[in-house]
Order: structure tokens, then sequence, then C-alpha cells
């Protein structure tokens, strides 16, 4: 168990236990749940009925109105889509996107700064592909994991449809195409990415690197994290050259806190650069 302290989290003296009890009844209920949901789609009872009873209600009886009870139901789906109906609804999935919100205010603890992040140190407005375990990227996403290096394409081809859409917004096009590997383990997606972008749209290259492997930093609470990654990104002298009063377009590969990428921001910004553009392939929960 813990708690929340001035420099971040401690820990209680206190074991924290598992309530089987609590969670067996919750599972319980979301099951009765999806079994009304079933037999409501499948037209098994009364559908008023059903909703009555979904609520709790000791009044629930036939109603005579509904298709059930009418005996009109209209022809029922076929238990599987077909493969031209999968293809679509998943290229119409990945077309969206979610914007990402900057970060606003230093952490303190470790970090030893807290408080609002000055205005010309903050990253604008960004935009996330794929969010959580979405399903129409899970394979995808299980492949990068695997390093498979043939399922790139796949993001670069996203990542080009996400900021067709995105730059309606933009007060400046991106000049510089920085890339960071936040994670590793996607197959350097945010490096393979990057490279598309900058070809694609005829933009300068460079990338913040990792001093050190970010092992175990999920762990870390967002003083030592925010910690963490101010002590290890390194801007070298060719990128703080290139990113010099460039607007800049920061491709990361995944984070589930965004302390990866406020800090690149603001050592971009310090660097010289007009405006940092965060791009997150994947937020991570």
């Amino acid at each position: 168990v813990v708690e929340r302290v001035e420099t971040g989290w401690a820990r209680l003296p206190v074991e924290w236990e598992y309530d089987t009890a609590h969670y067996e009844s919750v599972v319980a209920t979301r099951r009765r749940e999806a079994d009304i949901m079933r037999r409501y789609t499948r037209g098994e009872s009364c559908l008023m009925q059903l909703l009555q009873e979904s609520l709790d209600d000791e009044t629930a009886a036939l109603c005579g109105r509904c298709s059930v009870c009418r005996q009109g139901l209209p022809e029922t789906l076929s238990s599987r889509p077909t493969s031209d109906a999968v293809t679509t609804v998943t290229r119409l999935l990945r077309g969206e996107t979610h914007e990402l919100a900057p970060r606003k205010m230093w952490p303190g603890g470790e970090f030893v700064t807290r408080g609002r992040i000055p205005a010309h140190l903050l990253a604008e407005t960004g935009r996330i592909l794929i969010f959580a375990d979405a399903p129409e990227w899970r394979e995808t996403l299980a492949r990068l994991a695997a390093g498979d290096e043939e399922a790139l394409p796949l993001l670069c081809e996203a990542s080009v449809a996400a900021l067709k859409g995105w730059r309606t917004s933009w007060e400046r096009r991106p000049e510089v195409v920085v890339s960071l590997a936040a994670v590793g383990g996607m197959a350097s997606a945010a490096d393979v990415v990057a490279e598309h972008l900058a070809k694609v749209g005829k933009l300068g290259r460079a990338e913040v690197s990792v001093a050190k492997e970010p092992s175990g930093i999920r762990d870390l609470n967002s003083g030592q994290e925010a910690a963490w990654w101010q002590q290890n990104l390194v801007l070298d002298g060719l990128c703080s050259q290139r990113v010099k009063g460039a607007a800049v377009l920061l491709v990361v590969d995944a984070s589930s806190t965004s302390w990866p990428i406020t800090v690149a921001a603001a050592k971009l910004l310090e660097a010289g650069a007009d405006k940092v553009l965060p791009l997150l392939l994947h937020q991570r929960v």
C-alpha cells in the first residue's frame, strides 16, 4: 500500500491483500450484463423486459409492442464478418488519431523543479497514432514487439495520413523531423517512421538519443522518471544545429506518461527550436 507524499509516493507498512470476494462480485455482475446484451441482440426475449431487468426494475414484464413480442425481428447478422468488411473497418479505424495534450507542470521530487512549465519550453498539442490496445492495431503491435520490421510500413502509411489531417491546425509547417526511441522493442519504429516522413515531406532529419537503456522506468514515480529523462536524453551538436529556429516534428515510439516527450521538447526548445510538434506512435497505459 502506498500514499502520496511531498516528494512522490511512499510505501506504507501495510500489506496489500487481493479482495477476492469484491472482484468476483464485479466479474459476476459484468457477465450478467454481457448475457443480457447477448440475449437482446439475439432477440431471445422481450426487448423492453430485458432493458427493465438490466436496470433492476421489479415490474419487468412482456411489453407486447417490441419486435420480439410482435415476431417482427429482422434477419440476424452472420456470425463472422467478411474479410472485406474487416479490411474496410480496420482502415477506417486506423485513420483516427487522438490529441496529445502537453504536460504543463514539472513534477518536483527528484526532478527538483516544480510548478508550471514555462511557455517557451512547452510542446505544442500533438497527436497519438495508436491509443492503448486498440484492436485495429493489436496484431501490428504484436509483430513490432517481436521485431518484425515488415509491420513498419503500416505505421509509416498511417503517420503520413495523420499528418495530413493534423496540418490544418499548424501555425508553421515542420522543417525537421526528430526521432526518439523512448522504449525500444518496437523494431526501430521511431527512426523508420521519422525517416519516411522526412523523405515524403522533404524535411531535415535529426535524432535525440538515449544514453542508456530505460529498463525499470515504469516503476518510477513522476519526479524520478522526469529526472531520468533529463539526465539521459542527449542532443548532439548536429541535432542542436539542425533544429535551431525550426519547427520540429518529434516522433516518439511509445510512452505511458509523456515524460520523455515533455523533457525532449524542452531540450529541443532550449537548443533553439521554434516549435515542437509531438507525434506519439503508441500511447501505452
